[in-house]
């Protein structure tokens, strides 16, 4: 009996190694016995419009206009032709400009983290084997030195190049693949080529130019969608501007430019860039995926003593990871073509259209409340202060809209169950009692409408700290790499830290719908013209809890589900605003707030361009961040004006010395009283601009000579913006410091 016993549980630790093992890959066994076979023609698609060519010496593409004869490619493509050293022979390019792919991965020996390039080590070093589909070729490369295998499919569309990696299809055996980079060069600009530069989306969106800055160049890298939320931080030294869209671009030359999509796996996407490096010799912006997503895990060794690794997780990604790359020539060969190719993109693919709201000079956010601490006999208890009850909001809401006479958006900020401070989901779906309660939000939206403007009220989908309502911080909430929750925390910049009392988590992706459906049904009742998904609309995260699936893994899925709620609440009837929102909460919205007017001020950047508005204006109304919020409100209130953003104020009725410790960072500089004679006099300078680029898109825009920043929009309103402390003259007249013109065109 005891030895049946024993093959019994023998028996059972073989299983669960072995079901171990095939998690722990989630991958197909690396073939090593494939062998090289490339098309006998070169030839992979033709249209009426371009040529798309394999090229067997790097294992990548050229794509060839027809009706011009400019080429692109895996591999940059010089106008001048091969270059040729000071004895006459051709310089052989850098292996990472031939390679149409990087991978990174982790070498199960020593857990050392390497890089892999397709060119030396599966073109020279390994093995390279391809298929024919249609109109496509797929590449299949296999690193030996690694024993990791990644197929690459290229495809030619009627407009552009598509390249697609299939996680489904890589090939490991013992090593962890992590990260792989496409088509690294395509998006390129040789080193000191006049009027070239690359795009990339930080923020409002910036431009390096190509100037040779050292041997190795320096670098530039976020994530798209902004960081993921997943991932406990310790300490956070600023406040960046996140990558909001998908997007990147490059300038070759005057007459020739790319535009870069990411239409599959953005979420899991990283946007790189390498500039000025003389050893490389290009300067260019690309997209790298995570296939697998980790924690940074800190131990503590001994005293003193720390010890900092990477928890991969199991799995890898299963959405495709695929990059469009649109070819752009002449007076298209710009950012400017670029932002009308991406908004025609979105139109066709995404649905954009011309939301039902109207565009507004400005919006104001009114702040109900929150919890404060207070004393009794020297014993502290926790109260809930209201900073602008309803019947105050009101008030706020009356006097102003007599005191401008227009319309404005009106957006309720914590006026929930918990204020807005980070207690119950989404507010405990409730309008807080001790600000008026329902009673008093009913007073408030008639108002609203005597005056012409649409009330909304925000609420956090994503962030809790307490069970309530159907959902627990026990069985609810994300897990990360390392099988822990995920702990989050709201953090201090001035001190680098962050506040241990702000501890909260993230709402489970499997539960975002349930929270959607009951917002739907909590609000039906309410009076109020729309509802405000802040976080939901630029926060990405990811989720490590259930190890069977990886839907969620590297933030993967969130796009869908994220669109998928802003649907369901408009179809309820509701308008929705987001908040500095993703590009796909912002083609969904209604409208948003919180612009970044700016990048994140990285030194590659030489300027910052408006991007972000000359893809969405006329489309959907915009506002920036707050002005009175602003460390530099004069160059927030510039930047709005060059980029036909309405104005932002976030008000309360009052303040109270208990305030000064509060963690979030929105009762300084907010009293109406304070702030009403601000708000008269910046409306009073911009309500005609803003009344003459009403619905308005943006045709062009320029950094012209001496730094005047010239936005042109298609009705023929232009306006200069200069942001120098010095006059400069324009083509509309001599422009004062820190000031504009106007100028309306026949």
């Amino acid at each position: 009996m005891k030895k049946i016993i024993s093959i019994l549980c023998c028996v059972s630790v073989i299983l669960t190694v072995s079901a171990c093992g095939a998690a722990q890959k989630g991958t197909k066994a690396f073939d090593k016995k494939a062998q090289n076979g490339f098309p006998s023609d070169k030839l992979i698609a033709e249209n009426d419009n371009y040529r798309l060519e394999f090229d067997e010496s790097s294992g990548g593409v050229i794509l060839t206009e027809l009706s011009s004869g400019e080429k692109w490619g895996t591999t940059p493509i010089d106008d001048a032709g091969e270059e040729l050293d000071e004895f006459g022979m051709p310089i052989k390019k850098h292996p990472k400009i031939q390679s149409p792919i990087t991978i990174r991965y982790r070498d199960y020996q020593n857990n050392s983290i390497y890089q892999n390039l397709s060119y030396s080590d599966a073109i020279s070093g390994g093995r390279v084997r391809c298929a024919r589909g249609k109109n496509s070729l797929l590449v299949e490369f296999y690193f030996d030195t690694a024993e990791i295998m990644v197929p690459v499919e290229y495809k030619l569309l009627d407009d552009s190049v598509e390249i697609t990696i299939n996680p489904k299809r890589i090939q490991e055996k013992n090593n962890t693949l992590f990260e792989v980079s496409v088509a690294p060069f395509w998006c390129s600009a040789k080193n000191g080529t006049d009027n070239a530069y690359i795009f990339v989306p930080s923020g409002s969106g910036a431009l390096i130019n190509t100037d040779v800055r050292s041997q190795q160049g320096d670098t530039f890298t976020a994530q798209i969608y902004g960081r993921d939320y997943s991932k406990e931080l310790n300490t956070e030294v600023s406040k960046e501007e996140s990558v909001k869209l998908p997007v990147f671009g490059a300038r070759m030359n005057s007459k020739k430019a790319t535009l870069a999509v990411v239409t599959s796996g953005a979420e899991s996407g990283i946007i790189e860039a390498i500039a000025g490096s003389s050893a490389v010799g290009y300067t260019s912006v690309y997209t790298s995926f995570q296939v697998r997503g980790y924690t940074e895990h800190t131990a503590q060794v001994f005293v003193g003593k720390k010890s900092e690794s990477n928890v991969f997780s199991n799995l890898t990604v299963k959405k495709p990871f695929t990059v469009r790359y649109y070819p752009l020539t002449n007076e298209k060969a710009d950012y400017n073509g670029m932002a009308e190719c991406y908004r025609d993109y979105l139109i066709k693919e995404k649905k954009l259209s011309k939301s039902k709201e109207a565009e507004a000079p400005f919006a104001v956010s009114l702040i109900g409340g929150t919890t404060i601490t207070k004393s009794f006999l020297g014993i502290p208890y926790k109260s809930f202060y209201t900073s602008t009850s309803l019947e105050e909001a009101e008030k706020i809401v009356a006097d102003l809209s007599k005191r401008v006479g227009t319309s404005f958006p009106v957006t309720l900020i914590g006026y929930g169950e918990s204020g807005i401070d980070i207690s119950l989901l989404a507010g405990g779906f409730k309008v807080n009692s001790k600000t008026g309660g329902k009673k008093g939000l009913k007073s408030l939206k008639e108002v609203c409408e005597k005056n012409g403007n649409r009330l909304y009220m925000d609420f956090d989908l994503l962030r809790f700290s307490k069970s309530a309502n159907g959902f627990s911080t026990g069985s609810d909430v994300v897990y990360d790499t390392t099988d822990k929750k995920s702990l989050q925390y709201l953090y201090n910049v001035s001190t680098r830290d962050y506040n241990k009392k702000t501890k909260h988590y993230l709402l489970r992706h499997t539960k975002l719908n349930k929270a959607a459906d009951k917002l739907i049904s909590k609000t039906s009742d309410l009076a109020l013209d729309g509802v405000s998904l802040s976080t939901l609309s630029n926060i990405s995260y990811s989720d490590y809890k259930d190890k069977t699936v990886s839907d969620y893994y590297c933030a993967s899925g969130l796009e869908k589900l994220a669109s998928g709620i802003f649907s369901s609440v408009k179809k309820s009837e509701k308008a929705v605003m987001a908040n500095n929102a993703n590009a796909y909460a912002a083609v969904k919205a209604d409208i948003i707030t919180d612009i970044a007017v700016t990048s994140s001020g990285d030194n590659l950047f030489y300027a910052d361009i408006p991007f972000y508005q000359m893809v969405f204006k006329g489309y959907v109304p915009m506002v920036s961040a707050s002005q009175n919020l602003a460390s530099n409100y004069k160059t927030l209130l510039l930047k709005s004006v060059e980029s036909g953003c309405g104005l932002n104020y976030t008000l309360t009725a009052k303040w109270d010395n208990l305030l000064i410790d509060s963690a979030y960072p929105v009762y300084y500089n907010s009293v109406y009283d304070e702030i009403e004679p601000i708000i008269v006099e910046n409306y009073n300078k911009l309500k005609g601009y803003y009344e003459s680029i009403n619905g308005a898109q943006i045709s062009s825009h320029k950094i012209l000579e001496n730094g005047v920043r010239e936005t042109v929009f298609d009705n023929n309103v232009s306006v200069y913006v200069n942001l120098s402390e010095k006059a400069v003259s324009s083509p509309a007249g001599e422009i004062s410091p820190y000031d504009f013109i106007v100028k309306e065109g026949a």
